[in-house]
């Protein structure tokens, strides 16, 4: 038999329904049979007539104030007991594993999720995206293994990454959340870019870059076009440093010795 979805499920229990808890409680059913489980009775102690089932048991909303089911999680057999009791306006939602009593808690309001409207599915809930996010949250996350949160937090990292990635366009097209930036290098306002976004793709700010000290195509060797002075490979890709040597070894033009603005000027 297939998984009902939550309509057909809230079609069949609406001659059932007595209040907006009934509702609430159908539906945090529904999550749990979604979630791998069958329920196998009302209370919490085992009958003999118990039997696996997606649909709620005979009697289950006979009691106002108390909801009592048990479920069998079918990938692994164990077995878990779902207490709500209504407390005031509010229901306080418990989800017990038995081996161990390890229990999930959540307390919510059948005012904020269900309109009181009980004889129409489409008219009957509000927020209800949000409920179910905070079932999935608040109760089944907390059975997880630590294993499992793990590689979903790693899952979550990657895309996170993936998401803030630069594309592959060309040294001055880039990615900027969701659009596309097309950076002119020639701009106006290009100017000291490369320093303030080195990821930018557009390279360093550096005036004199000692990678392109012998001139177009000596690669990414930053040692490249300076002989006699280190041996290649000696500085790693990308490095910036001010090169050195004896008097005349030096690249022309010369950063170091590059003349200031008005060096003419005496009063200098």
């Amino acid at each position: 038999m297939p998984l009902p979805g939550l309509e057909l499920l809230y079609q069949s229990l609406s001659n059932a329904y007595k209040n907006a808890d009934d509702v609430l409680v159908s539906v945090i059913h529904w999550k749990i049979i979604s979630n791998g489980f069958k329920c196998i009775g009302k209370g919490e102690k085992a009958k003999s007539c118990d039997k696996k089932s997606e649909m709620l048991p005979k009697g289950w909303n006979s009691d106002e104030n108390l909801y009592v089911l048990r479920y069998n999680q079918t990938s692994n057999n164990k077995i878990f007991i779902l207490k709500i009791i209504k407390i005031d306006d509010s229901l306080m939602v418990n989800f017990m594993r038995e081996e161990d009593e390890k229990v999930a808690s959540m307390n919510i309001r059948a005012s904020d999720h269900c309109t009181g409207v009980l004889n129409d599915y489409h008219s009957a809930f509000k927020n209800l995206e949000d409920f179910k996010k905070r079932v999935k949250k608040e109760i089944f996350d907390e059975f997880k293994t630590s294993v499992e949160k793990k590689s979903e937090s790693r899952k979550s990292q990657s895309s996170l990454l993936e998401d803030d990635r630069f594309t592959q366009g060309g040294p001055s097209h880039r990615r900027s959340g969701q659009q596309h930036e097309w950076i002119d290098p020639d701009g106006p306002f290009s100017v000291g870019r490369g320093d303030l976004d080195p990821f930018g793709g557009m390279g360093g700010g550096m005036l004199m870059d000692p990678r392109r000290s012998g001139g177009p195509g000596f690669g990414m060797d930053p040692s490249t076009g300076l002989p006699a002075r280190l041996p290649r490979g000696a500085v790693p890709p990308g490095a910036r440093f001010d090169p050195f040597g004896p008097s005349g070894a030096r690249p022309s033009p010369d950063p170091d010795h590059m003349r200031p603005p008005d060096y003419d000027d005496m009063f200098m």
